[in-house]
């Protein structure tokens, strides 16, 4: 059935409406363009939500709602709530003209194409959009190779759009300016006692080590790290936030997203990678990935698994400590292990293996 067939003639009565919906941070303050006979436009006009995961809202349920002439429509995973905000807003608009929603939203489904051009050859997959695959992304375009990065979520991000704190560091030109007295040493000793002693001290004593470091790196992209509170678990102010006052996650992830922009660098979002590649030598060959389309192969010199950890995961949560049925957690969905899983089917060893001794190491 074409979108023509089930438009019936002077559905509505014509002219913009003006409606506002429940979003997920806020209300969003829409303009709905209506014709006679069809949905012509959706503006967004004002809105609180976080940029990175309603960017992909506000494009594309608009866009599908005008191609398909319906509000049947998939809603953006990770974005619901924002998504059916942007439904029920254009439902409100029909009715101010006149028209019956329930109609129009029980006309057939309509999905948006892959939002993005498949590629299928560079040096470096990297699987994740968050923090870490995005600078990872930086650096390697620095060092002069051809980064992709993929994304099983429809916005980038993962869950540094929910950092709300800023970034520990130690002995920073910025507590130096504030006549702040702290030492790596110290930052080494507070995170492992906060960590119960479980942590990696090899990895910490990199983290603490380079953390100066990380802090300037950002703010040469314009971060603006440069407020310092305290936190919990330190005896110092270490805690790098946005001299603006806003979040620090969304933040980071605007500001590496703009670089990468710059750069050119090519993120496919709504794409998962589903298993890792070899050739006869057992080297990394690429990586076997699913967009909405279908799988398909990138083939790659190297794969960067930076797709985060498992806590929205109940099962595999419980299944890696038992005391941690039913646990609830504030990471967005797709911290669903799923990269950890597949470098695991790769024969991937991992650090605290199901059948280890580490039972309890996910204490709060």
């Amino acid at each position: 059935m074409k979108v023509r067939d089930y438009v019936s003639q002077g559905s509505f009565r014509p002219g913009e409406y003006r409606v506002s919906a429940q979003g997920h941070n806020s209300s969003l303050a829409m303009n709905v363009t209506l014709s006679e006979e069809r949905i012509e436009a959706i503006e967004i006009a004002s809105n609180k939500e976080t940029k990175a995961i309603s960017s992909p809202v506000f494009e594309q349920v608009p866009k599908a709602i005008i191609e398909g002439q319906t509000l049947n429509v998939d809603t953006v995973s990770g974005a619901t709530i924002s998504s059916e905000g942007i439904i029920q807003g254009v439902a409100d608009a029909i009715e101010l003209a006149g028209g019956d929603s329930e109609e129009i939203k029980k006309r057939p489904h309509y999905s948006l194409k892959s939002n993005h051009q498949r590629m299928t050859n560079c040096d470096v997959v990297i699987v994740g959009s968050g923090g870490a695959g995005m600078s990872a992304a930086i650096e390697l375009h620095s060092a002069g190779y051809s980064p992709l990065i993929v994304e099983q979520m429809e916005y980038i991000g993962g869950n540094t759009n929910r950092a709300g704190g800023g970034m520990n560091a130690a002995y920073t030109k910025y507590q130096k300016a504030l006549g702040i007295e702290d030492s790596t040493d110290l930052f080494y000793e507070e995170t492992l006692k906060g960590g119960h002693n479980k942590n990696d001290p090899a990895l910490v004593r990199s983290i603490v080590d380079h953390s100066a470091e990380a802090v300037d790196w950002m703010n040469n992209f314009g971060a603006g790290l440069t407020d310092i509170t305290g936190s919990g678990g330190f005896s110092k102010p270490r805690l790098h936030r946005p001299n603006t006052g806003e979040k620090v996650g969304p933040l980071i992830v605007e500001t590496l997203s703009k670089q990468l922009k710059s750069l050119n660098i090519p993120i496919q979002t709504g794409t998962q990678a589903k298993r890792l590649l070899f050739n006869d030598q057992q080297k990394i060959a690429g990586v076997e990935v699913e967009d909405n389309e279908g799988t398909y192969t990138i083939q790659a010199k190297a794969i960067i698994i930076a797709a985060g950890g498992f806590s929205a995961n109940p099962q595999m949560v419980e299944q890696y400590d038992e005391t941690k049925k039913d646990f609830n957690t504030t990471n967005q969905i797709g911290a669903n292990g799923s990269g950890i899983q597949m470098a695991i089917n790769a024969g991937a060893d991992t650090t605290f293996p199901s059948d280890s001794s580490y039972n309890g190491w996910l204490e709060s």
